[in-house]
């Protein structure tokens, strides 16, 4: 995530450590490489934005996840 935002970077830094662990999960349950390489996209989108990615109770998005 570093090389490709800086933003992001700083905003997963200072994400809470279940949230990562969930985040990661949900890119890495992924089946396909495409399906995964989509999530990592939207988790580094929204990160950059400052914006917690997923279902989670005070996410300004969703991409179809539930926790």
């Amino acid at each position: 995530m570093r090389e490709r935002s800086p933003a992001a970077t700083a905003f997963w830094e200072t994400s809470t450590a279940t949230y990562r662990k969930v985040c990661a999960v949900w890119v890495t349950s992924a089946k396909q490489d495409v399906t995964r390489a989509r999530r990592m996209a939207q988790l580094i989108e929204c990160s950059a934005e400052g914006e917690l990615v997923l279902a989670h109770p005070f996410a300004t998005r969703s991409f179809g996840f539930s926790v």
